[in-house]
């Protein structure tokens, strides 16, 4: 059977593109009066573009655990293929920067379910976007400002950042699928040798696909402040359904030993929340009674004469669920499951589902309280290979997650890579709701 085409084009707003131009534009004028004119023409011109090709074939076991009855919450894909272009352009002259990062995409996959068990794999989707992009004016030495859409990342952890507002996945466990990038305006103000004041405005969704939630603007000042030894992150985040107070470090022991720490209090708007997730929070599932919620990654990190490095790192998460939650909430899953598999549906089936949806998006990151994580590296062994094994366990409920990474040079432009995650632990545990194992096998040829 002929596989059929279906296109799908995501631009940028250009009316918004245009007016940020001419802002950035009008401040480098104004700069350049109270300085010394630099152009272009007197100065050296950085320009060019790098390519990426990457394929890659998954292959997954989903579950349909409690949590996700009959696949109908996740809608996690069994099989997937995908092919993508990646070029990378950027452009640097004086006081001016400049990157664009398009992406072109061709995929197929398959989503089997308890509405569709045999559905149709033939349909191939196209895809082209710009996941990121930046424009950078450097004011003197002590400013700079910019738009640019990104997938913000900051913090050591290996798990989850609890004081990043805008991304806490850090996309570790799916390293060659990029993250998807937001639309920000960012100040720097230059401090000295060692201190960054860092304003943010995450202005628009960009790529991002909001499910449950809606998109909220999102604004952050952060502090950083760099020595020998240590680094040190405060920041403070506000948005219209949460504020979060928290920061970031590490401290360099010795030459072997690096410690570090991730930790935020956030506070939730009733109310926002109640309107997001009604059913989450009318459940006692989603608690509303608590003025400021912890969260917090403590951690640290050995690296050996070889080069090979072992983290390990503790995580809490005060919003997760409890025992008693997590009880309630899987007998829901179960009282769905069995109506699914049975065939008779009751009235109960459609707010037990949007029970589960609403619970399990607003604590997709982390639905219980106490995570450990460890990893082991090692790169260039037999001056190719690279490994990355990484190991999460649910202290909670005694389920566990591994991811297993390899990738190895071909020549001088190629790569091959096999990523491999299983789940462990009883049918309960939160690790084994979704997945029992997936592969994914690809390659890539950079330029």
């Amino acid at each position: 059977m002929a596989a059929v085409l279906v296109c799908r084009n995501k631009k940028l707003p250009g009316m918004l593109l245009v007016a940020l131009v001419l802002q950035l534009l009008a401040l480098q004028v104004s700069a350049l009066h109270a300085e010394e004119s630099v152009s272009c023409i007197d100065s050296m011109v950085e320009a060019g573009i790098d390519w990426e090709f990457i394929a890659y074939a998954e292959k997954a076991e989903i579950t349909q655990g409690l949590l996700n009855p009959g696949n109908l919450i996740a809608g996690l894909p069994s099989k997937e293929e995908l092919v993508e272009v990646r070029p990378d352009i950027r452009f640097e002259c004086s006081a001016f920067t400049f990157a664009l990062s398009p992406r072109f995409q061709a995929s197929r996959q398959r989503v089997e379910d308890a509405l569709t068990p045999e559905p149709d794999d033939d349909e191939v989707d196209t895809n082209e976007f710009v996941n990121a992009g930046l424009l950078r004016l450097d004011i003197g030495t002590m400013w700079s400002l910019e738009v640019s859409r990104q997938a913000l990342l900051w913090g050591p952890s290996l798990f989850f950042s609890p004081s990043n507002p805008f991304s806490r996945f850090n996309g570790r466990n799916t390293p060659y699928v990029e993250l998807k990038g937001k639309d920000y305006l960012i100040a720097r103000a230059f401090i000295g040798n060692s201190g960054v004041l860092s304003f943010y405005n995450n202005f628009a969704e960009g790529e991002v696909e909001y499910l449950a939630e809606r998109f909220e603007h999102t604004y952050a000042l952060a502090f950083e402040y760099t020595s020998y030894e240590w680094t040190a992150t405060g920041l403070y985040s506000q948005r219209k359904s949460e504020q979060t107070l928290g920061g970031f470090g590490q401290y360099t022991l010795n030459d072997y030993v690096v410690l570090f720490t991730d930790i935020s209090f956030a506070r939730i708007d009733e109310d926002r929340l109640a309107e997001t997730f009604p059913a989450g929070v009318q459940s006692g599932l989603l608690d509303t009674d608590k003025d400021w919620a912890t969260g917090a990654t403590l951690g640290g990190s050995y690296s050996f004469i070889d080069g090979s490095n072992v983290s390990a790192e503790y995580f809490y998460h005060e919003s997760g669920l409890t025992e008693a939650q997590s009880d309630s909430l899987l007998t829901t899953g179960q009282r769905a499951s069995a109506q699914l598999d049975d065939g008779a549906f009751t009235q109960d089936f459609s707010a037990d589902m949007s029970l589960l949806g609403q619970v399990v998006a607003a604590r997709q990151a982390a639905l219980r309280q106490h995570y450990v994580a460890m990893q082991y590296n090692k790169n260039d062994i037999a001056s190719r290979l690279d490994v990355v094994l990484r190991w999460t366990y649910g202290a909670t409920d005694g389920g566990s997650l591994a991811v297993a990474d390899f990738n190895t040079t071909v020549g001088e432009h190629g790569r091959v890579f096999l990523t491999l995650l299983g789940t462990f632990g009883d049918d309960n545990a939160e690790f084994r709701q979704f997945y029992d194992y997936r592969a994914t096998l690809g390659a890539s040829l950079t330029f």
